[in-house]
């Protein structure tokens, strides 16, 4: 119970941080922050290439655009939206859905680690019982790496700079999670 309620904790507290950035206008100054957004990252270099779509012209004919084709197409599909909410809602759910992922892998990891261990066990020395794990040990694993991912302060920003980085963790993060499974 108290590992959902600090789920939701976390994920409320996350959304919450992200949409309040968004209000008060820190995007419109992070946005063309170096930091956040890389040429090959960056938003602006995006857009640019879908005006050059829309012009018929290949956005890959100079070096301003550096973004995969399918994130530019993906991002063309949403490119006529006339709401201001579109877009950062669109990396604000795909950072949501990173940090649900990551904290899924977790969950299977520890399963792993568990399974690995019991399945060991009769290699072990006799007197390491005090020092193998138990799910006390591995219970709030999945909710650290949830909070250290979505409430990491770099990551946030990312998110508010509408860096297409946040498309790439959430792409990795599914990738790593069905490697898991």
């Amino acid at each position: 119970m108290a590992s959902s309620r600090g789920l939701v904790l976390v994920l409320l507290l996350a959304l919450l941080l992200r949409c309040s950035l968004f209000m008060f206008g820190i995007h419109d100054w992070i946005y063309s922050r170096i930091e956040f957004a890389t040429p090959v990252t960056s938003w602006k270099r995006v857009l640019e290439g879908l005006s050059l779509l829309d012009y018929g012209i290949s956005p890959y004919t100079g070096d301003t655009v550096h973004e995969p084709p399918l994130i530019l197409l993906l991002f063309h599909l949403f490119q006529n939206e006339t709401s201001n909410f579109t877009m950062p809602s669109i990396f604000l759910i795909c950072d949501v859905l990173t940090g649900i992922v990551l904290y899924k892998s977790a969950q299977a990891h520890c399963k792993i680690l568990m399974s690995c261990q019991q399945r060991d066990l009769k290699n072990y020395a006799e007197n390491v019982g005090p020092i193998l794990l138990t799910a006390d040990h591995l219970r709030n694993i999945p909710l650290l790496v949830l909070a250290s991912y979505l409430l990491n302060p770099f990551t946030v920003a990312s998110c508010v700079a509408q860096s297409t980085a946040v498309i790439t963790n959430l792409s990795v993060t599914v990738a790593l999670y069905f490697a898991l499974l």
